[in-house]
This record gives C-alpha cells, structure tokens and sequence, in this order.
C-alpha cells in the first residue's frame, strides 16, 4: 500500500496546473555490479538530482508506470536501461541536464544500490512555469512532518521553501479509531494541512487577493482525487485515498507574530485522505481456504428405509478478502 509520504506527494501532484507543465524523459538506472538476470523495477518510486553536488531534495520526480508490460514493471539487464520519469509538478526548475546524477529519494529498492541512476543522453525537458489554470501560480512545494504554532517559523524555514507563491504540505494526524477493512487490514483517515504562502503586496492590484485565488484552485484540484499520476485509468498510479475520495474538511488563516513571516499571507486547507495498512508480519496463521466436513452414522433412516445413512463428504471454499 503507498506510505503517508506517498499520499502527501499525491496531494502536493494534483496542485500540478497551478506550477506549469511538467518536465519528462529518461534515466538510466544500472543495476549492482554482479547483477545476472533482469532485475525488476516497480513503478512509483522517487528521486531526488543532485545538483552542484548537493540532493535537492525540494525537486522530486518519479518512476512511471511500463506500460508496455502487464505488470507495469521495468525489467533492467544487468547493464542498465532508460526508465521513464516524471517532476513531481510543473516547473522549468525540473529541467536537468543530460549526465545529472540522481538518487533515491526515501528508499532503495530490494536488490539495488544506492547508486547508478544517471539521467539520460537527451536530458529532462519539457518543464515550464506558465500556469495551466489561470494566471496565479505556485512556484515550489514542499512536504514535511508535524507544525507547530509556536514553531512556524522554524518549521517553514526547514521545508526549504525559498520561492514564493508556495504550497505546504504538512502531515497532522491519523484517526484514533480505526476501521477493519479485511484480514490484517486496517483503514485510517490521514489528517494534513495545506498552507499556501504568499508575499504580503498589498500595493499590487494584481496580486491582490493572490492567496485566497489560490486556495480556491487548490481546493477544485484536491476535492474529489483519489488516484495520483494515471489520468490515462490504466492502473499505474499512486492511491492517494482509499475507500472514499480525498476531502477538504476546513479552510483558515494562520497567523503569526514572527517578525520574519510578517510580510507573508499563510492561508490553509484542512484535508483528509483514506490509507489502508497492511499488517506483513511474517509467521501469522496461513489463510483458511477451505472447509471440509465429514460424517459417518451407522443409523438408519427407520422405519421408512432400513440402509444405512451415506457418508458425507463436503468441501467449501472459503471467502477471501481479496475476493
């Protein structure tokens, strides 16, 4: 199932329009040296470049779906082969050049390395910062952990954000409570917090009311998703809420009386999405598949036959989670 990491970068995709159009192409992931055979690649994983030789970690892009194979995996000889990739959002920043070195960017994948990945000979391109919806856009994202009141200038200057217009995305809360959904199965409601940020111009008519504009595409964007990255519907894409849709559940202004986020409107949304976790513990108790009931009587069905009773003899299959 995707990770709570994965829902927040699905969220931050559907803002996508707002950014630009997104930067696409190649990179050339090489297996560990020794590797015989293909190797699979799952799709959805992410990268970060590297940059100057530092990860920027503020610049995302993922693994897409080959569609040329029914699992949708990539099969990678142990001399390495172009996987298709895509930028998180919209944006001529996601624009690398042909060689840039990548890594991966929260985990490595069973039987890889963390290195050799290289992006390809005719580079990323594509990416631009024209908004596909309107005029107002957003110019960097960023996903982090829990904020605090008294913490937000500490916090917001850890997301890295150094653009502005920005989206936020911070991780609050999952339910209390959560609902059984099948055998090891757990449904959660995960809570999050998007903060638009914005500089404060209140002498530009033009970017007047900037923020709340914002929030309002931001909030048609989210309402509703459930998928991130399969508009085709061909399977390939993250679950970003399961169960029901990704729902905007408030809207607010935050405040603050830092000194260095003074000259900065933060309006925010409220938003919830459904994750199921999946229990992998690995010495449970085997699915029971089938039932199977036997009976044998000596008795007679007296006095209208006198022979003995047949043996019963029933097996049924038992219902699974997974259908």
């Amino acid at each position: 199932m995707p990770s709570t990491i994965d829902q927040g970068r699905g969220i931050l995709g559907f803002l996508s329009p707002l950014a630009g159009t997104r930067a696409t192409w190649k990179v050339r992931i090489t297996p560990p040296a020794g590797s015989t055979g293909e190797l699979l690649l799952s799709p959805n994983w992410w990268l970060y470049p590297t940059i100057s030789g530092a990860i920027r970690a503020d610049l995302a892009y993922r693994i897409l779906p080959n569609y040329d194979r029914e699992d949708l995996n990539w099969a990678l000889p142990p001399e390495g082969a172009l996987v298709d990739i895509e930028a998180h959002i919209g944006g001529a920043r996601y624009n690398l050049e042909a060689g840039s070195v990548m890594r991966w960017a929260d985990d490595v994948p069973d039987f890889f390395d963390i290195d050799g990945l290289v992006v390809g000979p005719d580079g990323i391109t594509g990416g631009d910062d024209e908004p596909l919806i309107g005029q107002d856009k957003i110019f960097a994202v960023s996903f982090f952990e829990n904020i605090g009141q008294a913490q937000i200038a500490l916090d917001l200057y850890r997301s890295t954000i150094s653009a502005f217009p920005a989206a936020i995305l911070v991780w609050d809360s999952s339910a209390k409570s959560p609902s059984f959904v099948g055998r090891g199965k757990q449904l959660y409601s995960e809570r999050f917090n998007l903060l638009i940020v914005c500089d404060r111009v209140d002498m530009d008519p033009k970017r007047r009311g900037e923020g709340i504009r914002l929030a309002d595409k931001a909030q048609d964007l989210i309402l509703w998703r459930t998928i991130y990255g399969d508009e085709e519907q061909r399977g390939g894409g993250i679950i970003v809420s399961a169960v029901s849709s990704t729902n905007i559940v408030g809207r607010f202004r935050l405040t603050t009386q830092e000194p260095k986020w003074s000259s900065f409107y933060i309006y925010g949304l409220r938003i919830e999405a459904m994750r199921v976790a999946q229990d992998v513990y690995s010495t449970r108790a085997q699915p029971w598949r089938k039932s199977r009931v036997q009976a044998n009587t000596p008795e007679t069905n007296f006095p209208t036959d006198p022979k003995p009773l047949p043996l019963e003899d029933t097996s049924v299959a038992m219902k699974q989670d997974d259908g």
